[in-house]
């Protein structure tokens, strides 16, 4: 019972996440006044995102730059590979910095672990 519940709730969880408004985001690049590792959300322009896209942070792969090339914007996904760190996350204004999807994934692997022990 309790198991048919735990799934019930992070199938919840999983379709709300899918099923999303669209959002606002930060949308910069490094060269921008405050965007690169020192962010300035007051200097950052803020763009609506279609309902299929959400909020990306890309730290670029770069050899010998003398500044960390980072972006924010809208995304699909298809930016990150595996010479880029991306941050994803589905919440308005939630590309500042760091977010939650490396936590999500974590806490996702942990209750599906939980769930066929």
């Amino acid at each position: 019972m309790l198991r048919t519940f735990f799934c019930f709730i992070l199938l919840t969880i999983l379709v709300q996440k899918g099923i999303s408004e669209s959002i606002k985001c930060y949308s910069c690049e490094t060269n921008d006044e405050g965007c690169g590792r020192e962010f300035d959300k007051n200097a950052a322009k803020v763009v609506t995102c279609p309902k299929t896209e959400h909020c990306q942070k890309i730290k670029h792969f770069s050899i010998g730059a003398f500044v960390e090339p980072i972006s924010r914007g809208c995304s699909d996904g298809k930016e990150c590979d595996s010479l880029n760190v991306c941050f994803e996350c589905n919440e308005d204004l939630c590309n500042s910095a760091h977010y939650l999807k490396p936590l999500f994934i974590v806490i996702i692997a942990c209750a599906l672990h939980y769930l066929f022990e």
